[in-house]
């Protein structure tokens, strides 16, 4: 699978006292397809969100809808595939997987309100600590009424959703690239014994010509002395 590989240097202003930096390289296909409307609002983009969520942005709540946009452009599963409702944001929480371990590009799905069934719904970024609070930077649609990156307080948090293929693939990387270190690595192991094997032949061979010599010019040498002599074989 090729995934969209961007290059996200964003400054988040999060109050007059706190900065959110973002400069790195971030691989994951819902991402990539959701940056490209970044910055789409209800105002001055109104009929590429219509077509691209599928219902009118000012008079529906579409932080959901744009999720289940993004993911099937992503070639993943829609929320409405284990939900009714695509609309509901608290319908993602029954989508994927749930994980403790947040990942760049997973879903995440924070409660609004003291309502027990609205919601908010977008796509985790990264962590950051303002404070003494945590906050995730989400990229997501419906937020100020238009597509960007904001932050959500984790204590507000439901759930953080993964698709399960999404965390095979990258095992799969991860095992490929390992078996091919071990597969140099063998290689390599393979080389360093056939090198000791040919260094050790070679000494042999030459410890084996230099007695020979030894032994024809000094046949009355005493044992002391061979003994001596010795040190100076090469082994």
């Amino acid at each position: 699978m090729v995934k969209a590989i961007l290059l996200i240097s964003l400054m988040l202003s999060v109050s007059a006292c706190a900065k959110i930096q973002i400069s790195e390289t971030i691989t994951s296909k819902p991402i990539g397809a959701a940056t490209a409307r970044l910055g789409w609002n209800e105002s001055s983009h109104r009929a590429e969100l219509k077509e691209f969520v599928g219902v009118d942005p000012v008079s529906t709540e579409w932080c959901a809808a744009f999720v289940n946009a993004v993911l099937e452009e992503s070639g993943l599963p829609r929320s409405d595939q284990y939900n009714e409702n695509p609309l509901l944001a608290r319908g993602f929480l029954s989508w994927g997987v749930e994980t403790d371990n947040p990942r760049t590009g997973d879903v995440v799905v924070f409660r609004r309100g003291n309502s027990s069934w609205k919601g908010h719904v977008g796509f985790y970024v990264t962590s950051t600590i303002y404070e003494g609070q945590e906050y995730y930077l989400v990229l997501g649609g419906n937020q100020d009424n238009s597509v960007n990156f904001s932050i959500y307080p984790v204590k507000k948090l439901l759930s953080v959703r993964r698709y399960p293929s999404e965390e095979n693939e990258e095992n799969e990387e991860k095992s490929e690239k390992d078996t091919e270190y071990s597969r140099q690595e063998s290689n390599q192991n393979s080389r360093n014994e056939e090198n000791s094997e040919e260094y050790e032949s070679r000494n042999n061979n030459s410890y084996n010509d230099d007695s020979d010599d030894d032994n024809d010019d000094n046949d009355d040498f005493d044992d002391d002395e061979f003994q001596d002599r010795n040190m100076f074989i090469p082994q």
